[in-house]
């Protein structure tokens, strides 16, 4: 049996809020299908802890870089987050 395929948005955020992002404001205005996960990965130096608050709001997975470790770090931290959070939903529940 082939599995659904999810579709992983990534946004990397440093130095602002995500309700600044155009790119997260869009996303709300088009809105997500369920197969769609958004995860924002915070590259901030500065303190925007609201940025977790906001995405535990979304229900969107949230990585904190603790400062800016570059664009490429922010990158693999997300797709490291989703694929884990792929084999979680592959892996048949055990009683």
């Amino acid at each position: 049996m082939l599995s659904k395929t999810r579709v992983y948005i990534i946004i990397v955020v440093y130095n602002m809020s995500c309700i600044e992002s155009v790119t997260l404001d869009n996303i709300d205005k088009i809105g997500l299908k369920d197969d769609m996960d958004v995860i924002v990965c915070d590259n901030s130096t500065d303190d925007y802890s609201i940025n977790k608050v906001y995405c535990d709001n979304k229900k969107y997975g949230y990585i904190d870089m603790n400062g800016n470790k570059g664009l490429s770090k922010a990158y693999n931290a997300a797709i490291n987050r989703s694929e884990e959070h792929t084999s979680e939903l592959q892996s048949p529940v055990r009683s």
